[in-house]
């Protein structure tokens, strides 16, 4: 009876160690398990969340949004860096590109080859030309429907197309990539440079994924264009100095600060000026390091320059220029520079013709010089005019 007891004891103290042990073991459990963040719905989770829903094509989203246009813009302002100038009398216009680093590692590698392909700049027609920015592949797929568009405009109708009529076809065919959910949009923008028969000018124009184009004066840049070349190309774009007009009866023209007349004085060569500078500008920020103290030399393998310009005769041409003139317009001397954008070598008078033409403008000497020991005014003797004859 007493063993009996004491077991059934030891049954009765187990029992409520375990009744208290075990709400013990479950709060440690409780307080050792890891405890999930509340859920908030905040303004980026849910741009996330829509984000993810709706960026698998071109649907807009509830803030309005089309991501995949986006994309494309994000693409265009990481591709390389292009820029335009127009003179003030928007007869002149000069498109720059950076080629991508690809390219121009493999051109210092070998030579240059120069049968016209370019990479970014490119002629539409005979006074339209454009630089790309963006996907290449998607530019030039561009750059065809842009040449199809002018070729058909002149079978129609017998004139060349306006360049406000070829950007604006351009944005209507980017525009039309964008309406469709299966579609992706053209990671491609454009700055089209072209005379105008109506306006009688150059004009810009930029075109952007989205299908919307607009027109630049004076200066136009795209792609990831440094801040110091955007800055270089609007303090050209307002540069002006006091220039006085001369009178209609005067032949030239006379300088009077105090009663001046104030003109744009922006021309071709600044043009070219301050595009080249604007492409240094670029590839020093490519580099990542200090330039030297003549800055950062641009090579010819590793930009394109296409110009619009309207001649003496009145007659409007784009082309795109070869790798000398590239060279020539990238040189200091601009006299060199001037020469090679016109289409022309540049000078280099020779030794021989100098000599030559020197002779020629020389006065002949006359009887009177050849003739020695005879002074100004005195009598030459028949005897004498026939031995110096002789």
């Amino acid at each position: 009876g007493r063993k009996q007891r004491a077991l059934l004891q030891v049954a009765d103290d187990f029992s409520t160690m375990r009744r208290a042990a075990i709400p013990a073991a479950l709060v440690v459990l409780v307080a050792a398990m890891p405890r999930e963040a509340p859920v908030r719905s905040s303004e980026a989770s849910r741009g996330a969340r829509s984000r993810r829903l709706y960026d698998r094509g071109c649907l807009f989203s509830p803030d309005g949004r089309i991501y995949q246009v986006e994309y494309a813009q994000r693409a265009v302002d990481r591709g390389g860096a292009a820029f335009a100038a127009v003179t003030a009398d928007q007869r002149y216009a000069v498109l720059g590109a950076v080629r991508s680093k690809p390219l121009r590692d493999a051109s210092a590698l070998r030579p240059r080859r120069d049968d016209g392909w370019r990479e970014r700049v490119h002629r539409i027609d005979e006074h339209v030309a454009c630089v790309s920015c963006g996907v290449v592949p998607d530019a030039r797929q561009l750059l065809r429907a842009l040449q199809r568009l002018a070729n058909e405009h002149r079978r129609a109708w017998g004139v060349r197309a306006p360049v406000g009529l070829v950007a604006a076809r351009l944005s209507d065919y980017v525009q039309a990539a964008t309406l469709r959910a299966a579609n992706r949009p053209f990671g491609a923008a454009f700055l089209i440079a072209g005379y105008d028969d109506d306006a009688r000018a150059v004009r810009v124009y930029l075109t952007d994924p989205a299908g919307f184009y607009d027109e630049y004066e004076g200066v136009a840049a795209a792609g990831d264009a440094p801040k110091e070349a955007r800055d270089g190309l609007l303090g050209w774009a307002r540069r002006s100095e006091v220039v006085v007009d001369a009178p209609d009866d005067a032949a030239s023209d006379a300088v009077a600060p105090d009663s001046g007349v104030v003109r744009d004085a922006r021309d071709a060569s600044g043009a070219r000026r301050v595009v080249r500078d604007a492409l240094r500008a670029t590839l020093e920020k490519e580099q990542k390091r200090a330039p030297p103290s003549g800055g950062v030399r641009v090579r010819p393998v590793d930009v394109e320059i296409a110009i619009v310009e309207v001649r003496d005769d009145g007659t409007a041409v784009a082309r795109v220029l070869s790798a000398d003139a590239v060279a020539a317009l990238l040189a200091d001397d601009a006299d060199d520079a001037d020469a090679a954008a016109a289409g022309s070598p540049p000078a280099s008078p020779s030794p021989t013709s100098s000599a030559s033409s020197a002779d020629d403008t020389s006065p002949a000497p006359s009887t009177h010089e050849e003739s020695a020991g005879h002074e100004e005014g005195e009598a030459v003797t028949p005897e004498e005019e026939e031995e110096s004859s002789t």
